[in-house]
């Protein structure tokens, strides 16, 4: 069977077939950021059609089983709505299924497609989790010239754990190119889907995205599905002498995730760490996340989508991290000296720098190089984000702006990484504690400093120079 992969911003040309109609109509599908698109040009109006077949009628029904066919390939549409149409001398019907399967589907048909596997690409999960499909031998000669070099591409890493219903799989996947001068593939760490019985899509893409999630929060960087393979009893083989089952993946495409496809590639820097690892937590943290994925979702949800947004303004983020860190400490005990934050100490009448402050003492963050005291600390966090939400009050500095919401962000990764996830060393051993020195010399370049009662005061900016060797000016 031919390999097909779905090309963001590419166009097919080709004939739409309705069920059991042995005439076709020729189209055009456009791979959009907005899903998958049929054009047709057609003449006459909007009630009459000249075109070589009956079933066609823009403003008749729409045959809930439509196969489009292009260069030896058929492609199922599902989730099929109305034409829309434009009329002129020459006039255009368009209407964009809500998923293109790149193969046959055989059974019932109807808006929603299901699958027993879904297999996707996902930003970043190479690095994350560090598997690799593929390995090099080489032989030299005396003088440690390569003469021999055999690659060996195998899915040798692997991870399985349990969300609900769903198995999960982190594994490796490879695809050789064919046709090309010399060696080519492509080697890819994919995340898989698997129920017993065909599921809808949506019950895939649910379980997925909560991995997606954690990915995303414990790197502190976007990450977009690029991908989406699925395997079906109900897809059978091209090759129209067979009707067998096969377990091949085939590419889909549709609406809920053509638009993460086409988002720029992020890049993470060199020196760019996750707080944790999957080969720190194992399947027993991917489950525990799972499991408090509903539980602590205000305060997931927030930050991805901010997280998500790396252009986004330093307001926007202290926002969404702000609304976070609340939902967090609504989740927390109290903690050792957060009286001070209090409005009412003898009433206990907690505010929302105590939901701050129990995460920063939930996540360890405590350092004096950001702050005074640690309920300074959180006040001053909370005045920013108060101060940005009113309008009656003035807007801080971007420069306070940025580090409030690198700081949060970081105490935030640190208590899901605790809480969800169940791990209790979240800084790397590798790296000890670079993650919060990071942010404190973020704060130091920027001169931020909390003082008494949550009041940013000025940080004396340390000298580029050596006293002895400072320029005359």
């Amino acid at each position: 069977m031919p390999t097909y992969r779905f090309e963001m911003g590419s166009t097919h040309h080709g004939v739409l077939f309705a069920e059991n109609v042995g005439v076709g109509v020729p189209a055009t599908l456009d791979v959009t950021v907005a899903g998958p698109k049929f054009t047709i040009a057609f003449e006459g109006d909007r009630t009459r059609a000249t075109a070589p077949t009956s079933w066609f009628v823009p403003d008749g029904g729409v045959p809930e089983h439509l196969v489009f066919r292009t260069h030896g390939l058929q492609l199922t549409c599902f989730g099929v709505p109305s034409w829309s149409c434009s009329v002129g001398s020459i006039s255009i019907a368009t209407f964009e299924p809500s998923g293109v399967v790149a193969d046959l589907w055989y059974g019932e048909h109807d808006a929603n497609l299901t699958a027993t596997t879904v297999q996707s690409e996902l930003d970043h999960l190479s690095d994350w989790t560090r598997f690799s499909a593929s390995s090099l031998d080489t032989e030299t000669d005396e003088r440690d010239r390569v003469q021999r070099l055999s690659i060996e591409l195998a899915a040798r890493d692997r991870l399985v754990w349990s969300q609900g219903d769903a198995s999960m799989t982190l594994t490796t996947n490879w695809e050789h190119t064919p046709g090309m001068t010399g060696v080519h593939y492509d080697e890819a760490v994919v995340l898989e889907s698997r129920f017993r019985a065909d599921r809808p899509i949506r019950d895939h893409m649910l379980e997925q995205q909560k991995v997606r999630d954690l990915l995303i929060v414990m790197y502190n960087a976007p990450a977009y599905f690029r991908r989406h393979r699925v395997r079906s009893h109900f897809i059978r083989e091209q090759s129209g002498a067979s009707r067998e089952p096969y377990n091949h993946l085939v590419d889909m495409i549709g609406g809920f995730a053509a638009h993460e496809q086409g988002s720029p590639q992020p890049v993470l820097s060199a020196g760019h760490f996750a707080v944790v690892y999957p080969g720190q937590f194992g399947a027993p943290g991917f489950e525990n996340w799972a499991k408090n994925y509903e539980r602590l979702e205000r305060v997931i949800r927030p930050l991805v989508r901010i997280l998500q947004r790396p252009q986004a303004l330093a307001e926007d983020r202290v926002v969404a991290i702000g609304i976070a860190l609340e939902a967090a400490g609504s989740h927390l005990p109290p903690a050792e000296g957060e009286s001070e934050t209090y409005r009412q100490p003898q009433k206990k009448e907690t505010t929302a720098a105590t939901s701050v402050y129990r995460v920063l003492a939930a996540a360890g963050i405590t350092s004096k190089r950001f702050a005074a005291s640690p309920a300074w600390l959180a006040r001053g966090i909370t005045d920013t984000y108060n101060a940005i939400k009113h309008p009656n009050r003035d807007l801080p500095s971007g420069l306070q702006s940025h580090g409030v919401a690198a700081l949060g962000t970081l105490a935030l990764q640190i208590y899901l990484a605790k809480d969800a996830l169940g791990y209790a060393e979240p800084v790397s051993e590798q790296y000890g504690d670079h993650f919060v020195d990071q942010i404190a010399l973020l704060w130091e370049n920027l001169g931020l400093f909390v003082g008494q009662d949550g009041k940013f005061i000025p940080r004396e900016m340390p000298s580029l120079w050596p006293e002895e060797a400072a320029p005359e000016l």
